[in-house]
């Protein structure tokens, strides 16, 4: 069966779906989720170890600074005790002065004794006994001086004892408080590359598992579209496939007469194939040898719409405004067809009859003798609303 001018779906060998096919399909789905979910489950592990990692290296960062804080202390410590190390050199050297300054005196005494005995020897020889007395005396007096200058020596000596003991103690001391410090911040450090090494190899496997994650993760979201894909457009050949047939009932009802049962035909390819503007435009023709102009008129206004550039979807928009009493609309409809399809003979008489119905006499008559001298066959689905019109009362 044959209609000119309609153009429909065509129709492609029909698939068959075969029920192991289709139950494998489903079990490797089951199983890329259940690989995709433990997937998530490493990456929320590896996350995990992350954050606790990051945890001691913050943890360690803080060692390292209270390190510091106490290396720090000592230095200070340090400084302080190289303050008071110069402060008892400079004291003793003080003491060494002063012991310098009272040797000096005593020696000056000494000289002034000896000077004082030459004095009273001769003063011995010259005076005789009572210069023996002031000799006694003065000898007296020299081992006074002498005991107290003995007595001083030792103090002083005792005093520079002190004094060196003391800052023997405290380099003593601070040397071996240097060299603990020394041994911490040693030992720091060796930690410090330590956990800095095991972090690097824990950091450098965990970049390892994420790009393995990330690579098979990929490879199983792309193997998932791909089979999604797959099954869309298995669903889309298959509608595409059934909306061909119904639109093959539809159009064998149609030339049956049997409108009521194309319409329900047309409907259910359309809800199949929602962008099959063919199938749009058959449901139109359907709707108004039907009866039913008012969604005839809807479904070619939107076809008009959406293909503005389809002429027969025009010419039929106008027949379906005539037959509602619209000649105004009818002709502005006509007038797009022609401007879609100007050199078009099969257009002459859809040109006349717009000029005719906007009251432009001579332009209609030129284009319905056009028409005549160049006849040209009509479109099946305009002799069909011509029927649809004929047997209406």
């Amino acid at each position: 069966m044959t209609h000119a001018g309609q153009t429909h779906l065509q129709a492609s060998a029909p698939v068959h779906w075969e029920t192991a096919g289709v139950a494998e399909l489903a079990q490797q789905m089951v199983e890329l989720r259940l690989d995709l979910k433990n997937l998530r489950q490493q990456c929320d592990a590896l996350q995990r170890e992350r954050a606790g990692l990051a945890g001691e290296v913050q943890e360690l960062t803080t060692q390292i600074a209270d390190l510091t804080a106490r290396s720090t202390s000592l230095h200070t410590d340090l400084e302080q005790g190289s303050r008071l190390l110069a402060g008892l050199a400079t004291l003793l050297d003080e003491v060494r002065g002063d012991d310098r300054r009272q040797d000096e005196t005593l020696t000056e005494a000494l000289g002034q004794q000896a000077q004082d005995r030459a004095d009273l020897l001769r003063l011995l020889e010259a005076g005789g006994a009572e210069f023996a007395l002031a000799v006694q005396a003065l000898a007296e007096s020299e081992h006074a001086a002498r005991q107290q200058e003995q007595d001083g020596l030792a103090e002083v000596t005792r005093a520079v004892q002190d004094a060196s003991r003391q800052q023997a103690e405290h380099l003593a001391e601070w040397g071996a408080a240097l060299e603990r410090l020394r041994d911490q911040e040693a030992s720091a450090q060796e930690r410090i590359a330590q956990q800095s090494s095991q972090t690097a190899q824990t950091a450098g496997r965990l970049s390892e598992a994420l790009g393995a994650a990330d690579s098979t993760l990929g490879k199983l979201l792309g193997h998932s579209r791909q089979m999604l894909a797959e099954q869309r457009q298995a669903r889309v050949n298959q509608d595409n496939q059934e909306a061909a047939r119904l639109n093959e009932s539809g159009l064998k009802c149609l030339a049956d007469g049997a409108f009521t049962d194309a319409v329900r035909c047309f409907e259910q390819a359309a809800k199949l194939a929602p962008d099959a503007r063919e199938i749009q435009f058959n449901l139109a023709l359907a709707h108004h040898q039907a009866g039913s102009p008012g969604p005839a008129l809807a479904l070619l206004t939107e076809l008009t719409r959406t293909s503005p550039d389809w002429a027969t979807a025009w010419l039929a928009s106008s027949v379906v405004r005539l037959a509602l009493n619209d000649p105004a609309g009818a002709c502005q409809d006509l007038e797009a067809a022609v401007r879609v399809e100007p050199g078009e003979d099969r257009w002459a008489a859809a040109n006349g009859l717009a000029h005719l119905l906007a009251g432009r006499v001579a332009p209609a008559v030129a284009a319905f003798r056009h028409a005549a001298r160049n006849p040209a066959p009509g479109p099946g689905w305009l002799r069909g609303f011509a029927r649809a019109e004929d047997s209406r009362p």
